[in-house]
């Protein structure tokens, strides 16, 4: 979702496809009523490149809105504004899906950290399109990212575990492996009451709710 408060504070949807061919469609941008507003070629070398996950992302400085897709080879983003390509972010010899990413500000540098098929996290200065660090966490697809604060990370695997990454050492801290399946995805919420928490779901289409300091008992 995109809330563009450079035109009349609207809001949009931003959608992605990949057809029978598997191939990425087009970036479609839809209003609330549910018509069609645009659409931004997800292109390289003008040829489809199938989209594994889409996002967006509002710099408070620049005061734009950026698309981000993760696509196999590339992770990009593009420039809600103009339509176009702003960097995409490539790393020699990556020809693997792009899975997931979060944006994080270190060191007065907006950084787009990633999480890809061939089992790395890759680090960008988004602003650059530069490689800052590459971090390998194991031969497995990483399918999922969550920042829980400025140092640390957790990371859904496919090799049926979630993993907790220290960003100052660049080091796996922790590792739980009570599931099933592979995880999927990891999102975090703040309950007004109860606190912190985290949410997973599996390949098994399980949903698994753990209270961050009883079931967890991570150190932030």
């Amino acid at each position: 979702m995109i809330y563009d408060n450079n035109n009349n504070n609207q809001y949009y949807i931003a959608t992605s496809n990949w057809n029978d061919k598997e191939k990425s469609g087009p970036i479609k941008i839809f209003n609330f009523n549910g018509e069609k507003i645009k659409e931004i070629k997800d292109y390289i070398n003008n040829e489809n490149d199938r989209t594994f996950f889409l996002g967006t992302f509002f710099d408070i400085e620049s005061s734009k809105n950026y698309i981000i897709s993760g696509n196999k080879g590339y992770c990009k983003s593009y420039d809600f504004n103009n339509n176009k390509l702003y960097h995409k972010y490539y790393d020699e010899g990556d020809e693997r899906a792009h899975l997931s990413f979060i944006i994080y500000e270190k060191d007065s540098i907006l950084q787009l950290i990633e999480s890809g098929k061939d089992g790395n996290i890759r680090i960008w200065d988004f602003h650059k399109g530069e490689l800052l660090n590459k971090i390998k966490i194991n031969d497995n697809p990483l399918t999922s990212i969550c920042m829980l604060n400025k140092y640390f990370i957790l990371i859904g695997c496919f090799d049926n575990s979630m993993k907790l990454l220290d960003l100052t050492n660049k080091k796996i801290v922790k590792q739980i492996h009570n599931f099933n399946d592979k995880v999927l995805t990891i999102k975090k919420i703040t309950h007004p009451r109860y606190g912190l928490f985290i949410i997973s779901h599996d390949g098994e289409n399980i949903i698994n709710i753990y209270n961050y300091k009883n079931n967890i008992n991570l150190i932030i």
